[in-house]
């Protein structure tokens, strides 16, 4: 059973039914997301992920804005952060099980999983359904550290209907290869 499988079999446990929506076009882009939302690009939050010096620094701004990293975020940090591909998210998430914000490093890396499919969503999803469903309480609720039950539920319920592409910002591609 792969994780979406497994994912509408807890749902079904629960008694919900999600209401899933396609969006035809997907989106790439924070411009590709506007289109299909029908708003200004600015309304639309993208994110970029660095490798810092302790681990993934997550930078969310306006979809119109640029990220200066040999700048701004140098001068934040101290130091430029380098820039991040999937094989830096494959090779560190099983980290953030029990990490500081854990559920939010979560949603995110969901997120750029799902975007890049293949190997890179099979590999996560597989981890990210069995890793956290085990961590569901039974009333349906999972519980954040940091932020509590209301946080922690709504992370892990935006994480993992990521696939289901309930928002345009979790639209992908469906030409990119994904051997």
């Amino acid at each position: 059973m792969d994780g979406h499988e497994l994912w509408l079999t807890q749902c079904e446990n629960l008694g919900y039914e999600p209401d899933t929506h396609l969006y035809e076009d997907g989106t790439r882009t924070s411009q590709d997301a506007a289109n299909q939302l029908g708003c200004e690009v600015a309304h639309i939050a993208k994110s970029i992920v660095f490798a810092g010096q302790e681990g993934a620094i997550v930078v969310i701004t306006s979809g119109a804005n640029r990220v200066d990293r040999k700048r701004k975020l140098k001068r934040l940090l101290g130091y430029k952060p380098s820039m991040t591909d999937a094989d830096y998210i494959l090779e560190s998430f099983r980290a953030l099980e029990g990490a500081q914000f854990e559920f939010y490093g979560n949603y995110y890396n969901a997120q750029a999983m799902f975007q890049l499919g293949g190997k890179y969503w099979e590999t996560y999803a597989d981890w990210m359904y069995e890793t956290y469903l085990k961590k569901q309480k039974d009333d349906g609720s999972w519980y954040s550290r940091e932020a509590g039950q209301v946080y922690g539920t709504a992370m892990m319920t935006l994480a993992f209907t990521v696939p289901y592409r309930q928002l345009p910002i979790y639209q992908r591609d469906e030409t990119v290869d994904e051997e």
